[in-house]
């Protein structure tokens, strides 16, 4: 990794566009109380506290040059609602002064996974997911990060105490639920993992670029990445459905 050196005060302002993106991406949704699930509430809820501003040691990976500026062409695509592309665009401006790491080292598909994911957090809590730096310090009940998954890549089955949202910003990827079938999920659909439930994500010929939180049990371990044979894409592929 190399670090990123730059004036602190344009960073700073560019945390300060990308945090207002996400905001808006996330308060569009609390206005359709008929679409929204308990866990969209408690991360809009949790988004309006206050925030602790503090340094971030930036670093990026390779993946990060490679794919996530090409993005920049393509944001306009008619899958992207505006919110979301101005979301995209301000995560691509704020990204050099991001801290970019590949934190899973533990479990098969571990040692392929590494060179073909990584994420950096804007919202971090003392407690969760120690390896990140994040801009912004929560209280203590949020953790909000960016990954970006290389194309023809998979993110084998894996699961955790913290329940998980996500919202799908580039690529239209495969994922799966539990035992459910895999459904490909395009941008602006919101994804939730609830508490120790099996997911997995596989990318074809697009990288995936997604936002996430934890909203809860921010004190539980990274997960250990699941027999990746149980989680290869493939059969029972289906187009997206309805459900979160």
């Amino acid at each position: 990794m190399s670090v990123i050196e730059g004036d602190p005060s344009l960073a700073s302002d560019r945390f300060d566009r990308l945090l207002a993106a996400v905001r808006a991406v996330v308060g569009e949704q609390s206005l359709y109380p008929g679409t929204r699930t308990p866990e969209i509430g408690r991360l809009h809820s949790l988004l309006e506290q206050p925030l602790e501003a503090q340094a971030v040691a930036a670093a990026d990976t390779p993946l990060i040059g490679q794919w996530l500026q090409g993005l920049d062409e393509s944001i306009a695509d008619n899958g992207r609602s505006g919110l979301d592309r101005a979301l995209v665009k301000a995560l691509i401006e704020a990204s050099p002064g991001l801290r970019w790491i590949a934190p899973y080292g533990i479990g098969e598909g571990a040692d392929a996974l590494f060179s073909r994911y990584a994420s950096t957090q804007l919202i971090g809590a003392d407690i969760a997911m120690r390896d990140y730096q994040a801009p912004f310090r929560h209280p203590g009940g949020l953790a909000l990060w960016f990954s970006l998954q290389a194309p023809h890549t998979l993110y084998p089955r894996h699961r955790h105490k913290a329940p998980e949202v996500y919202r799908v910003l580039s690529g239209r990827a495969k994922w799966q639920r539990g035992e459910g079938p895999w459904r490909i999920r395009p941008p602006g659909e919101w994804i939730l993992h609830r508490s120790f439930e099996g997911h997995a994500m596989q990318t074809d010929a697009e990288p995936l670029l997604a936002m996430a939180a934890w909203t809860d049990h921010l004190d539980a371990p990274m997960p250990t990445l699941e027999t990746a044979s149980r989680a290869k894409a493939g059969g029972r592929e289906s187009a997206s459905g309805g459900d979160q």
